[in-house]
């Protein structure tokens, strides 16, 4: 069973850079409007660089 580690200290917010979220945006727009949750690990892969 793996444990959650948080940092003690998080962030009041969180926001995409703009060039973040145009690459996100560009992802979603990839996949026919009932597909769009594929993007979701591109995307998680683009947040973690």
């Amino acid at each position: 069973m793996s444990v959650r580690r948080l940092a003690k200290v998080q962030p009041a917010s969180f926001a995409f850079s703009e060039a973040t979220k145009a690459k996100a945006d560009w992802w979603i727009a990839k996949y026919p409007a009932d597909r769009r949750q594929s993007a979701v690990i591109p995307i998680l892969w683009l947040i973690q660089k």
